[in-house]
């Protein structure tokens, strides 16, 4: 039997080591969970919007969409991480062999920051899905992540900004050609999430 003197030390010394890990439960990736959320939405012209991001439903509708690059950006690819990814589709009228990113950069209220430069990306055939002489190239996903938490230092929750995405890129020895992606982010409280389910909002 416990003592109830032991009991009392026991239940103790539980809320002490609680609350001295709480510090740590924040900032511990993918254990517990973010202080901040980002939500990316992506912003696309009319009349169309933005293509889909299904592949068959991106295939069919062919030059409705004629954007080269379509990136979402959403949870990294390990729910044991804080990180967010950038889901990319390639739309093309060929396949290509290589992909040549000289910059990928971002600007937001006044702020630049670059992500990638002088990046090579081999495309493999296996990876293009074709309809109509379209090629879709599927197979970026997760190809670079990042920590919005770091990068958005001044963001807190509430708060909602534009995202603008410049990719310069080029295919093979193909002239080099510039894409800018747009985004509307909103930025959420976190909130703790099972370590098996991941976190969330």
């Amino acid at each position: 039997m416990i003592k109830k003197k032991d009991a009392i030390l026991i239940i103790f010394s539980g809320v002490i080591l609680h609350c001295s890990c709480l510090p740590l439960m924040e900032h511990t990736a993918g254990v517990f969970y973010p202080k901040t959320f980002f939500e990316f939405h992506n912003i696309c012209e009319e009349p169309h919007g933005c293509p889909p991001f299904a592949i068959d439903d991106r295939l069919n509708a062919g030059a409705t969409y004629p954007q080269t690059f379509d990136i979402l950006i959403g949870r990294g690819s390990s729910n044991n991480s804080f990180n967010m990814s950038f889901w990319a589709h390639i739309f093309v009228n060929k396949p290509y062999n290589f992909l040549h990113i000289k910059e990928m950069s971002c600007e937001w209220d006044g702020n630049m920051y670059i992500f990638l430069k002088k990046q090579h990306f081999r495309l493999s055939k296996e990876g293009f899905d074709s309809m109509d002489n379209w090629y879709l190239y599927s197979w970026l996903n997760y190809f670079f992540e990042f920590n919005p938490e770091k990068l958005f230092t001044d963001k807190k929750p509430g708060d909602e900004f534009k995202l603008y995405l410049t990719l310069v890129y080029s295919f093979d020895d193909e002239p080099e050609n510039t894409q800018i992606l747009e985004y509307n982010v909103k930025v959420l409280k976190g909130r703790y999430v099972s370590f098996f389910i991941g976190w969330g909002v």
